[in-house]
């Protein structure tokens, strides 16, 4: 007679069962980067508004003309000033949860997790209104593959990656322009990872790599772009991203003081509602706030928009599961 064994297997099984880990796990959240670009508030609300406009005066020209001893100059009017208004409205995210759902959850800890998620969502979606408001910047140059700026799309077959020339651009239109830089004397450069990638590679003398390699080799090894030709960098998957034919086209921003206007009166916050079905079962949890953007000053936003070199081995966020 053959033997049974008694493990894990025939009669036994109904002992050995999968196992579920009461832990739960996160999907990789986007980090918050546009935000920080916000400068501009308003400052002396003349009464409580839900649409405010700010005000700016002009500048008087120079006058280098030699006065006349005996006769007096004609005076002038003020130079024509300029006015922005920034229109507040509400945004929020409301969750509904259920008592038997919240005592019969294997984890336990739903409620608790709710919140979490309405935070983060909170975050990322005021990040993405402030980039759709950069997004609306008129001031743009393209890069073609022959190394020249232009301010016209070159299409598909000419339009180049990011490279020093571009961003070295970039810079010096805004220091033209007046623009106050966001930290010392360096704008804030705001790209995708895909273009970061051809900032790194980009060979040559006067590139981000040549100084690197010789002297500041550990940002080789951490593939972190940091400062270079007048920009403090920072990647983001969130740059807006387009396909007009068949290429993808990055944005790149370059931000310097007072480029977004924000008026906020009530921060993104989380709201517990009120429990009010007759058997107290239906629990809401929100995040809520009453906020406003536009742009202040065109003069502190230049986008360039590029290719990556990347090319078809650059993940498509068309496919990209942020679970996996």
């Amino acid at each position: 007679m053959v033997d049974a064994f008694i493990g894990t297997t025939g009669n036994a099984s109904v002992f050995h069962v999968t196992a579920l880990d009461l832990a739960m796990n996160w999907y990789l959240a986007r980090e918050t980067k546009f935000r920080q670009v916000v400068s501009k508030h308003p400052v002396d609300p003349a009464h409580a508004y839900k649409a405010i406009t700010l005000t700016m005066y002009g500048e008087l020209a120079p006058q280098t003309a030699t006065l006349s001893e005996t006769v007096n100059p004609d005076s002038i009017d003020i130079a024509t000033t300029r006015q922005v208004t920034v229109t507040m409205n509400e945004k929020g995210l409301t969750l509904k949860h259920t008592l038997l759902g919240d005592v019969t959850s294997w984890n336990q800890q739903l409620p608790a997790d709710l919140v979490k998620e309405l935070i983060y969502n909170a975050g990322i979606s005021v990040d993405a209104l402030v980039r759709a408001t950069l997004d609306t910047a008129t001031n743009v140059f393209y890069r073609t593959t022959g190394d020249v700026l232009q301010a016209a799309d070159p299409g598909d077959a000419t339009r180049g990656t990011l490279n020093a020339k571009a961003i070295a651009a970039a810079v010096t239109n805004l220091r033209t322009r007046r623009s106050r830089p966001m930290s010392g004397s360096n704008y804030l450069g705001i790209i995708h990872p895909d273009v970061a990638f051809d900032i790194r590679v980009e060979a040559g003398a006067n590139t981000w790599h040549s100084p690197h390699v010789n002297v500041d080799t550990g940002a080789i090894y951490s593939g972190v772009t940091g400062s270079y030709a007048g920009a403090d960098f920072v990647e983001t998957d969130q740059c807006t991203t387009a396909v007009p034919t068949a290429d993808t086209v990055y944005t790149c921003y370059f931000v310097g003081h007072e480029a977004v206007l924000e008026a906020s009166k009530i921060e993104p916050h989380i709201v517990v509602g009120e429990v009010v079905d007759p058997m107290r079962r239906i629990m809401p949890v929100s995040w809520h706030a009453l906020l406003g953007h536009a742009m202040y000053r065109q003069n502190s936003v230049q986008l360039v928009k590029v290719e990556s070199g990347l090319g078809a081995v650059a993940v498509n966020p068309g496919t990209y599961d942020p679970k996996a």
